[in-house]
């Protein structure tokens, strides 16, 4: 699925092309929420392949739901969503550092509930590490409400919207 804004289009990841922008978004993203992205690569395994693996098959699997944003031939965001049973979860939305603040979240958001609703959900979730206070301010305005904690993870708030 392409979606297009002004100047802006959301196009499904070529990981063959792109793996080392997915690896960077997503170190970026740990260091975001949590200082570092130690538990990222741990995780990600050597060069990166575990997670580059399981986002091919997500791709695969929901077409659409694993988007890089461009802007002309830039790219200057990711999204990843999956379904989790009844639910749509978020596993990551990511804008640039360099582009925060700038509407490319809200349009990122946009597109993930699209996608759910066109996949039949009424309700999606995600986590979002407690201290990082941006990212928690912006779910909240655009209706996402803290219903609880991951279990195991305490430092991670569990958010749910209606879609």
């Amino acid at each position: 699925m392409i979606t297009d804004k002004p100047s802006l289009s959301f196009r499904p990841i070529d990981i063959a092309r792109d793996a080392a922008l997915c690896l960077e978004f997503r170190a970026d993203s740990y260091e975001a929420s949590f200082g570092d992205a130690n538990e990222f690569w741990r995780d990600a395994g050597a060069g990166g392949e575990a997670y580059l693996r399981k986002l091919a098959e997500r791709s695969e699997a929901w077409p659409g739901s694993c988007a890089h944003v461009w802007r002309a031939d830039d790219c200057v965001g990711q999204v990843e969503l999956r379904s989790d049973g009844d639910l749509g979860y978020v596993n990551l939305f990511y804008v640039r550092p360099d582009l925060r603040g700038t509407g490319l979240g809200r349009l990122e958001h946009e597109y993930s509930i699209a996608l759910f609703r066109s996949a039949g959900f009424d309700r999606a979730y995600l986590y979002v590490s407690e201290t990082n206070v941006q990212a928690r301010g912006f779910y909240e305005r655009m209706g996402w409400h803290t219903t609880g904690r991951r279990p195991g993870s305490p430092q991670l708030l569990r958010m749910e919207r209606a879609l």
